[in-house]
């Protein structure tokens, strides 16, 4: 009888030990789906970041260029049809 008892509680343990085992696999597998999905996202924000770096190059381009003599001359004379000293403005109708 003593030997039934034994035999139960080892039962009862292997059992307990498949369980926890079920359990700790299932967390496993959450986490890895979890941390597979947040790669992938921090792969589009990447992405994102990296457009974005484009475009605010491309911006700053503009911004020097705009702030530029050049670009101040060329607004003067095709907007408010001004010329430099010394030149002549011909008007075609």
């Amino acid at each position: 009888m003593e030997d039934y008892g034994q035999t139960k509680k080892v039962e009862r343990i292997v059992v307990m030990c498949m369980l926890l085992l079920v359990a700790v696999v299932a967390v496993a597998i959450v986490s890895f789906v979890s941390i597979g999905k947040a790669r992938k996202e921090n792969g589009r924000y990447n992405e994102l970041i990296a457009e974005l770096r484009l475009q605010k190059e491309s911006l700053s381009d503009d911004l020097d260029y705009m702030n530029s003599s050049i670009y101040l001359e060329e607004q003067a004379r095709n907007h408010l049809s001004m010329i430099k000293k010394g030149e002549t403005r011909y008007e075609f109708k």
